[in-house]
């Protein structure tokens, strides 16, 4: 039987290598140099389940990226080069469980992940440059059990209200973990209406 596991770490990538076996589900391509993902790169691997794209030298993404990958459950992106991400960009994704975003330079994060993302559990965003995080992006992940936001350098001003109306309700429900460990707020002077 063959290995449903492609590793293809530290081998100098620049991008997301062509021809792997039709039967991966495990893709690990961790410490290479990819830059960009096209629209078509993963549509000889439809049962990707598991994408680990941590430390290379993604800045964007095509629109649609990963719309083929319809089983993934785990998605990797720590240590990139991302600065925001577009609305929708993990559309079509009805199984991701898992989304970290960990070690980027993310200043923003859009109002939606995209259709199809409400089974996300996990989302980590710990050490980027968001200084804010809207609400109805929290709202449309209602399984969301941990949330790693540590080490952002948030605004305390109105912006953050929302966030704050969030965390709460989160807590009060009763989820699993969230981390605000070492979170600080610069406070910004300004009235809020």
């Amino acid at each position: 039987m063959a290995s449903k596991t492609a590793d293809c770490k530290n081998r100098g990538f620049t991008e997301i290598p062509a021809h792997l076996p039709p039967e991966t589900q495990i893709l690990q391509l961790q410490n290479n140099r990819i830059w960009r993902i096209n629209q078509n790169a993963f549509t000889g691997t439809p049962l990707l389940k598991i994408l680990d794209l941590s430390n290379n030298s993604l800045s964007s993404f095509a629109p649609g990226a990963f719309q083929k990958l319809r089983y993934l459950q785990v998605l990797n992106l720590t240590r990139n080069l991302i600065h925001y991400i577009e609305n929708k960009t993990f559309s079509f994704l009805p199984h991701l469980k898992e989304l970290d975003l960990s070690s980027n330079s993310i200043v923003r994060l859009p109002e939606t992940f995209g259709n199809s993302t409400g089974n996300i559990t996990l989302l980590s965003v710990k050490h980027n440059k968001l200084q804010k995080m809207e609400r109805v992006l929290l709202e449309s992940l209602p399984n969301l059990k941990v949330v790693l936001f540590k080490d952002n350098p948030w605004l305390c001003n109105c912006n953050v209200f929302g966030l704050k109306l969030w965390l709460e309700s989160f807590l009060y429900r009763g989820k699993e973990f969230f981390s605000l460990h070492t979170m600080y707020m610069r406070t910004q002077p300004s009235k809020c209406s």
